[in-house]
């Protein structure tokens, strides 16, 4: 296997989630193949409220790997570690052909410094929070991976060396 196939480190962690591996099926929300006659507008409105959760799932991970000893971010993986999710355009909702622009969305993703608590968490629904102390880009690099004939992609992380943490807006 090349030094990029995911199929080793799985093997290794039973395709479970440890300490510093964790599986993220997609950055982004995505309609379903039942949804899709719904109207575009209430596709686009769902879009928007579950957003957050998506975003705040994969930067949460992210900032836990790096206030502990770093580790990966797989994007791409349901949970049981043994399911590939197809990345799908934030925009057009399709399956992603060429991850380049996926992995510019990511890189954006990565850049903010402001994140909103899904709606459904029970702790301060709606509210804004910040990364006051640094951007996430500075201790991640995004890799393109394989696992099963698919393309993937890898979120590195640095252990921080500063506690990262949220401030409310």
């Amino acid at each position: 296997t090349s030094h990029n196939d995911l199929t080793s480190l799985l093997e290794y962690t039973a395709s479970e989630e440890t300490f510093f591996l964790e599986f993220k099926a997609d950055i982004f929300y995505r309609t379903t193949e039942s949804n899709h006659s719904e109207n575009p507008r209430n596709r686009k409105n769902k879009n928007r409220e579950n957003q957050d959760t998506y975003s705040w799932n994969v930067i949460e991970a992210i900032i836990a790997l790096a206030n502990t000893s770093g580790g990966a971010v797989i994007i791409g993986l349901a949970d049981n570690g043994k399911d590939v999710v197809p990345l799908r355009d934030k925009d057009t909702d399709l399956e992603v052909a060429n991850l380049d622009k996926y992995k510019r969305d990511l890189q954006t993703l990565l850049g903010k410094k402001s994140f909103s608590v899904p709606a459904e968490r029970p702790e301060k629904p709606n509210i804004k929070y910040s990364i006051k102390n640094c951007c996430l880009t500075e201790f991640t690099e995004i890799r393109n991976v394989n696992f099963k004939g698919h393309r993937l992609l890898a979120v590195l992380v640095k252990q921080s060396e500063e506690l990262i943490f949220f401030s409310e807006e």
